[in-house]
């Protein structure tokens, strides 16, 4: 399974394959919705990526709208959204 090898290449710090690994993984993440998370998790965890990681979370959640962790994921795509917004440097319009 293509999640294991990129779990695997995750592990051992193989970055470029592991995320090589994810994306073919992600065809068949319609059948699989946890894909999308995994791979979300992945560009957080490695810093490669929020504004995809959030997109991604957001697929997971559209597949599985009674995902258990839902809030969490939720709150989660919130602050990468959050912290993708450029700073306002203290000024408020």
């Amino acid at each position: 399974m293509l999640f294991r090898s990129a779990f695997s290449y995750d592990r051992t710090d193989q970055t470029d394959e592991a995320q090589a690994a994810y994306e073919r993984a992600l065809d068949g993440a319609e059948a699989y919705p946890y894909a999308y998370k995994d791979f979300a998790l992945f560009l957080i965890r490695r810093k490669i990526d929020n504004a995809r990681a959030a997109a991604l979370l957001e697929k997971y959640i559209a597949a599985l709208p009674n995902a258990p962790d839902r809030k969490s994921v939720e709150k989660t795509i919130s602050r990468l959204n959050t912290s993708q917004s450029p700073p306002d440097n203290g000024r408020t319009q």
